[in-house]
């Protein structure tokens, strides 16, 4: 019984990540195929991201019924989310205005570097989880994470890195290298959670 319900919590986390980065590659490439303005494909964009919540729901409901969810962890969630939401937001917005209004000079460094803000959040949310962490033993499996998201990221970059350096494949900007880890480091937590 225990087994069908961890089962059941399983399927529901894969649906809904299933969802959600469905939902963002369409409303992406309906941004991009009908060439939407900012402010339209920043709200296609949050309407797409509003599936993170039920995906991470899911996710803390999966962890706990195997018994992995901590005060530390609930609180790391309200923080990546929250952080998650102003990550796009913030990225559209800059963007938008960027390309609508020409912006130029010193207002044009502080659009450049809105975005990353919201990634450092990101990352303080993650530091913070490790400093919370009271067990250790959950602390060790976030730490594994981290190093598994870590080298897929590194393997993912330096692949497509000598694809495009022989021009097999378009050049993918840097800023791509976090969403990447941070995805990895999702995949990470799942193959912790299912060797323990």
């Amino acid at each position: 019984m225990t087994d069908n319900i961890q089962s059941n919590s399983k399927t529901a986390v894969l649906f809904w990540m299933l969802a959600f980065f469905t939902a963002m590659g369409v409303a992406s490439w309906f941004s991009f195929s009908f060439n939407l303005d900012g402010v339209w494909m920043t709200v296609l964009m949050l309407l797409a991201m509003l599936l993170l919540i039920p995906m991470v729901s899911a996710a803390q409901t999966a962890a706990k019924k195997a018994g992995n969810i901590t005060p530390a962890v609930r609180r790391y969630t309200r923080r990546f989310v929250a952080m998650s939401f102003a990550y796009v937001a913030v990225l559209l917005i800059s963007v938008g205005l960027y390309n609508s209004y020409g912006v130029t000079g010193p207002v044009l460094w502080v659009l450049a570097l809105l975005p990353s803000l919201p990634v450092m959040g990101m990352m303080w949310a993650i530091a913070r989880l490790l400093i919370e962490e009271d067990d250790e033993y959950q602390r060790q499996k976030m730490v594994n994470s981290s190093l598994i998201a870590t080298g897929i990221t590194l393997i993912i970059c330096t692949i497509w890195g000598f694809l495009e350096t022989f021009g097999l494949v378009p050049h993918i900007w840097v800023w791509a290298v976090f969403p990447i880890w941070a995805t990895s480091w999702g995949l990470g937590q799942l193959f912790m959670r299912e060797k323990a």
